[in-house]
């Protein structure tokens, strides 16, 4: 999350952190929830193919013969229906029988095509939630990896598309030209490539009509369906923290709920025929399809009547009311942490590449049910799929596609960019240097541009109470007093407090340069050190990470920035769980 506001009307269940209706659009909000979307919904539907996939194979025989026997015996009887809403009612209220009709098995050892046993895409299994299998240093971490590698393929799938790659036309040698001096806009690579594309076949750009209201068209219409998707999101991670709760949360409350609303149709269901279920839903169709005079008066009055009638049923507010979204119950965790003065410690960072060894296998990851081999695989068989083959991750399905994926620039090219690259580096150190200067002479925008590229970043590692970072250019620390009667945020430039060992007492007093009481903060925005363009070219030239910034808004309305702040995410997730305030994201 950037960027949230306090909510200062009642939440429902005391549950905040929901998105607001007007949020604020920005590609890389839009790229976070499509990395959202592919980490519930779209791992969550390659699991359910490849469960398909494994009934449908008959490789565990006696699982599908039973599955078999069942579905034929309800269709002779015409039970179907009333024999799904039971499976379903047992998935919900009783846990271990998902685990008994749908036994676990890695995503990544589960060929989607034959149901059996393949190698890993990642040409280990390192990891058992992962749609490749890559390896990873701790749990969570591959797939929140293949997330973001996913985005970068459509991106790089839609990039080439729109500059007209087409490399099986392309001669054999490269022509390498020099690349320009100044640093293009990143996004303009593909309008400019796109536009130069229709030039070479004839199209007239200049008399292009159609242009930018196209243009204006799609960057209006990306709101909707960010906060589209970012509610898809939501539905998802409410249904399964309801079917798995994690504590604090009721154990029970939600998923017998759920069953509950299931079982009338259970009971309805053997009494009703399938001609009245055809009869009911050509019925409905007609009526959503010629019924407008009656749906249209009939919204006017339910707007002037009940206003938010649309938001009182929705799922949240209904079948899902008290079951948090992911961001919900993390905010839940962190404040018992802050309430029981243990702060969460932040989630661990990737210090060294994972080692290409295959994970442990138990049966939580792996199991079947009967006599039958998991997967029907021996387990020399899996020991084989399991273990490191560096060729598998380079496997194309043609040579088409391995050439347009391949991006080889050749000998004289990889030279040519590695000067380009120097010379962006000596700009881009020349201006970053320029900024010291600037400050000197009062420039507000240098002084907060100063240390955003630390030399060193896990020096600058502090916390859980003091964070190093800058304030208008000067070196200190930002400070979590809650000892104090009023627990409070403060920016001091003296050097880190120590703690003395035997009375726990501070060595030193504290002087800070302004202070905000945390339950005076009414707003939380997450800045960048640099600007996004600068911030790529830093990161690409210079090998090094950009130190962001926070800014704090009080209820008075003053607001403090800080900079320079290499764990921002850590003091942000603190301030938002320490103070009594409800959030809203933005």
């Amino acid at each position: 999350m950037y960027h949230v506001k306090e909510y200062p009307h009642p939440v429902a269940n005391d549950l905040d952190l929901n998105i607001a209706d007007e949020d604020e659009f920005s590609p890389d909000k839009l790229r976070a929830s499509i990395e959202r979307l592919y980490m519930t919904v779209g791992i969550g539907m390659i699991g359910a193919a490849k469960q398909i996939m494994r009934l449908r194979s008959w490789r565990e025989k006696r699982r599908t013969a039973y599955f078999c026997a069942t579905y034929f015996v309800a269709w002779a009887f015409d039970f179907l229906v009333p024999l799904f809403i039971a499976t379903l009612i047992a998935l919900i209220a009783y846990p271990p029988a998902r685990e008994i009709l749908f036994p676990p098995a890695p995503l990544a050892l589960v060929s989607a095509t034959t149901g059996g046993i393949q190698k890993p895409k990642a040409g280990v299994l390192g990891s058992t939630d992962s749609a490749t299998g890559a390896p990873e240093n701790h749990k969570g971490e591959a797939i929140e990896a293949e997330a973001a590698n996913f985005v970068n393929s459509i991106a790089s799938v839609a990039l080439s598309s729109a500059s007209g790659k087409h490399p099986q036309d392309d001669p054999k040698e490269d022509e390498a030209g020099a690349p320009n001096d100044s640093v293009p806009d990143p996004t303009a690579i593909a309008i400019g490539a796109s536009t130069a594309r229709a030039k070479q076949n004839g199209h007239h750009v200049k008399h292009d009509k159609s242009k930018v209201p196209m243009e204006t068209a799609m960057w209006n219409g990306m709101r909707p369906i960010m906060h589209g998707i970012g509610d898809v999101n939501d539905t998802w991670e409410r249904f399964a923290n309801a079917l798995s709760p994690t504590p604090p949360f009721p154990h029970d409350a939600y998923r017998l709920r759920l069953a509950a609303v299931v079982v009338p149709m259970l009971a309805a269901s053997i009494f009703i025929t399938s001609y009245m279920v055809v009869k009911g839903l050509t019925f409905g169709i007609g009526f959503g399809f010629f019924g407008d005079p009656i749906i249209q008066p009939g919204i006017k009055w339910l707007n002037s009547k009940y206003p938010h009638w649309q938001r009182l049923l929705e799922l949240r507010n209904t079948l899902l009311k008290g079951v948090p979204t992911n961001a919900q119950l993390t905010i839940t965790l962190l404040r018992l942490g802050e309430a029981n003065k243990a702060p969460l410690p932040p989630p661990p960072s990737a210090g060294q590449a994972p080692p290409d060894e295959p994970a442990a296998i138990t049966d939580e990851h792996l199991r079947t049910v009967g006599a039958d081999w998991p997967l029907n695989a021996t387990p020399e068989e899996i020991a084989a799929a399991m273990e490191h083959d560096a060729n598998t991750p380079h496997e194309h399905t043609g040579d088409d596609v391995a050439a347009a994926k391949d991006k080889p620039h050749g000998k004289k090219g990889s030279r040519l960019l590695g000067a380009f690259r120097s010379g962006v580096k000596g700009a881009v150190s020349s201006a970053l240097g320029a900024d010291h200067l600037k400050a000197k002479t009062g420039s507000s925008h240098a002084k907060q541009r100063l240390g955003v590229v630390p030399r060193d970043p896990k020096s600058d590692v502090s916390g859980p109470s003091d964070f190093k970072c800058r304030y208008n250019g000067h070196k200190g620390y930002v400070y979590i007093a809650t000892k104090s009667t009023i627990p409070c945020v403060a920016f001091s430039m003296d050097k880190k407090i120590g703690t003395d060992s035997v009375s726990g007492r501070e060595e030193r007093e504290l002087h800070p340069v302004w202070s905000v009481p945390i339950g005076d903060i009414k707003e939380l925005k997450k800045i960048g050190g640099l600007g996004w363009k600068a911030k790529l070219v830093v990161g690409w030239a210079l090998d090094r990470e950009v130190a962001d910034g926070l800014e704090i808004v009080d209820k008075l309305g003053n607001h403090f920035t800080v900079t320079a702040m290499v764990l921002r995410d850590e003091l942000f997730n603190r301030l938002v769980a320490m103070g009594g305030q409800k959030w809203e994201a933005w």
